[in-house]
């Protein structure tokens, strides 16, 4: 069984999270896509970033949103040669890749953070297509912004293993029609409570899968796509 195979923040394992080389570097590897994560600065510009504090990946305090984008582009990726890309960008480099962009609307606590994220993203799509474009967040209702500013977006439901509640809940009633894609916390497929979230309808795209051992689970529940942060070396199953 082949699989798509989707870099997760690019190839982190050989390149720096959420920079152009390491989106690079799924391109070279045959990746199907890559997964990336979004913020607005103060100056209402969309770049990707993942962490809701500075501190970890430029060595500032504060939040993305603190600082204009020409402040931000003067820091480099955890010290190196990589500066903080913007998600237009990133769109125009690589055309040919599937890409799931993860709009972070709230921090680690669920406070809402990167306000007015959602109307920036849709202003950047605007000159792009779709069919390549995967919109997800942790944020139902940053989704359901997105698909009601367009319906053509294709939309993603991260689910985390401390929010596997909303599995219960839509396992009992439905999906909201405006999710496309369930995408869990790899953790979640191991309970055999989920062995059967294929009955929810949708395309299951679990994260983050890094042992080879752990595809025999994804086999068994016919799931084909999933998100890595050791795409190339993965790279030899790709559908």
């Amino acid at each position: 069984m082949g699989f798509n195979i989707i870099g997760h923040r690019g190839v982190p394992q050989l390149f720096p999270e959420n920079s152009i080389k390491s989106f690079m570097e799924a391109r070279r590897c045959g990746l199907y896509g890559i997964e990336l994560d979004i913020q607005i600065t103060g100056d209402n510009r969309v770049v990707v970033f993942h962490d809701s504090s500075t501190q970890r990946i430029l060595g500032m305090d504060g939040q993305i949103s603190d600082f204009s984008y020409s402040e931000i582009k003067k820091k480099k990726i955890f010290g190196g040669d990589q500066e903080i890309p913007l998600l237009d960008d990133v769109l125009k480099k690589f055309p040919e890749m599937k890409i799931f962009i993860e709009m972070k609307t709230r921090d680690e606590r669920g406070d809402r953070i990167n306000e007015g994220l959602e109307i920036a993203t849709h202003n950047v799509l605007q000159n792009f297509g779709k069919q390549n474009i995967v919109l997800i967040s942790f944020d139902v209702v940053a989704i359901r912004e997105m698909k009601e500013m367009n319906i053509s977006y294709k939309t993603g439901l991260d689910i985390a293993e401390e929010t596997k509640i909303m599995v219960d809940s839509m396992l009992k009633s439905r999906v909201p029609g405006f999710i496309d894609y369930i995408m869990p916390e790899f953790s979640i497929l191991k309970m055999d409570k989920y062995s059967d979230i294929g009955k929810l309808g949708r395309k299951i795209i679990p994260w983050i899968i890094n042992e080879r051992n752990e595809l025999d689970l994804l086999k068994k529940l016919n799931i084909d796509t999933f998100l890595t942060d050791r795409g190339c070396e993965f790279s030899d199953l790709q559908l």
